[in-house]
């Protein structure tokens, strides 16, 4: 897993740990699904409402997509784990820390985020602070995007 350096490996005896290391999963999947399903929500609005966007407003709703959907996926996964049992929290936390198609989206989702941020820097920031953390998640869900789309679901590496 991406958060390894965060995490240690999940044990059996660790219940607390394991539901940690799986809720941090579920909120950073919810900041990478958040700018993959923005544009259901912005595109109406430009072509029905006729409104105009400028980039800040696009990356500032981006943002705001992604830390609505984080914080959803974290109340649906807190609601799941609350009902799962210490084992089944452990094998979840164990497939997740150790599942070579999940760390490789983390990590593109990672490199994404990298590559999200330079046009913050290049472009002095559009939209201020909730501006950049559009242009990183976009940086992520088009790590995320390249994973699907370059054959991650069936990747050994």
């Amino acid at each position: 897993m991406v958060l390894e350096g965060v995490f240690a490996e999940p044990q059996d005896t660790q219940s607390a740990a394991n539901v940690a290391l799986t809720m941090a999963h579920i909120a950073w999947k919810g900041l990478q699904v958040g700018p993959i399903i923005s544009p259901l929500f912005i595109l109406p609005n430009v072509f029905f409402r006729k409104q105009r966007y400028t980039y800040a407003t696009v990356f500032r709703s981006v943002a705001r997509t992604s830390l609505i959907t984080s914080a959803l996926a974290c109340v649906a996964g807190a609601i799941r784990l609350g009902q799962s049992t210490a084992d089944q929290n452990y094998d979840r936390a164990y497939r997740l820390f150790w599942n070579p198609s999940q760390n490789r989206t983390d990590r593109l989702a990672l490199y994404g985020m990298g590559l999200g941020i330079l046009p913050a820097i290049i472009m002095n920031s559009p939209g201020g602070l909730l501006g950049r953390f559009g242009l990183l998640a976009i940086g992520g869900g088009s790590g995320v995007l390249l994973h699907v789309l370059t054959g991650g679901a069936s990747s050994k590496s």
